[in-house]
Order: C-alpha cells, then sequence, then structure tokens
C-alpha cells in the first residue's frame, strides 16, 4: 500500500474506531456532523490522538473548515505525510454523542 494511501486512510480508520463503526462504512462525502454526530470536539479529540502518536505539531484552525469524512481524511493526509512513520498506530476511543 503506497504511503498517499495511509495517509488517506488514516482519519477514516481512526474516526470508525472512534464512532465504534466499520470503516467502510465511512463514504467520503459523508458529513460529518449530520452522518455520524460528530462535532468539533470530536475532531480536536481525534487531531490531538494524531498529534500524540505522530509526534507532530497540529495546526488545529485548519479543522474549521471540515465537515466531510472526505474533507478530514485529506487533511490527516497532508498532516501525516510531514512525519516519517511507516503506518500509523491507531488507537480505539470511544464517541459519545455531542450533545
Amino acid at each position: 500500500m503506497s504511503r498517499e494511501l495511509i495517509t488517506q486512510d488514516y482519519a477514516r480508520v481512526a474516526l470508525a474506531q472512534h464512532l465504534n463503526v466499520d470503516p467502510a462504512a465511512l463514504e467520503a462525502s459523508h458529513n460529518l456532523e449530520h452522518d455520524w454526530g460528530v462535532c468539533r470536539l470530536d475532531l480536536v479529540l481525534l487531531a490531538l490522538r494524531l498529534e500524540d502518536i505522530e509526534h507532530i505539531d497540529v495546526p488545529f484552525d485548519e479543522l474549521a473548515d471540515i465537515t466531510t469524512v472526505g474533507e478530514l481524511s485529506r487533511l490527516f493526509g497532508r498532516w501525516l505525510r510531514t512525519t516519517k512513520k511507516g503506518q500509523p498506530d491507531i488507537r480505539a476511543g470511544q464517541h459519545k454523542r455531542c450533545a
């Protein structure tokens, strides 16, 4: 698998684990908030996990305009391309719907 595909899939796998769903259920066009109940806090938590695992500085302000799974995937992919590691180590999290 190419590094590009790994970085693109990172967000999908991390999000799926956060939501406790199969990554295949997440389509690029899905709206994070409307289709999956993901709020801004969830995005920050996912970005914090990425920052912790990959030892990178995440520009959190870039999360402000993210609305779809595909946009999140591309953003995380861009962030990950700055690292030198292989396949990311994604730890499972528990998703609690934002009220």
